[in-house]
């Protein structure tokens, strides 16, 4: 009874280790990376808060790429690092494009002591959440 139920738990942790190894088989094949541009066109800057460093602008976003085919898979998400999306409309996809507006309030800090001639940084820092 004891030999049958240590040759069974053998059995099972042999199948864990093979299951496991053929998982590692398939995260060690080597992908090429796909390469994508991405283009951002801003519209119109909304209201600037000068307190909280916020602003709001409305942007189009475009993806182009020769190794992608946006018709079969969507396009991978986007990071917006200093800030954030709220509203997205206006999309189009094509085979190789992608292109989206959107509106958006971002976060960057404002030195005014030039003031009025000071220039603004307004940046949209982006980036892909899956690495492609």
């Amino acid at each position: 009874m004891k030999i049958l139920l240590l040759f069974s738990i053998l059995a099972v942790f042999t199948i864990i280790i093979l299951a496991e190894s053929n998982n590692f088989a398939y995260a060690e094949e080597p992908t090429k990376p796909i390469k994508m541009k991405i283009a951002i066109e801003v519209m119109n800057i909304g209201e600037v808060n000068k307190e909280t460093g916020a602003y709001e602008l409305f942007f189009w976003v475009t993806m182009t790429s020769d190794d992608y085919d946006f018709t079969k898979q969507p396009p991978p998400p986007l990071d917006y690092e200093n800030g954030y999306v709220e509203d997205i409309t206006a999309i189009s996809v094509k085979e190789h494009f992608y292109k989206f507006k959107a509106r958006g309030v971002f976060f960057n800090a404002m030195d005014y002591r030039d003031h009025p001639f000071n220039k603004m940084n307004l940046a949209i820092h982006v980036k892909s959440i899956i690495p492609f």
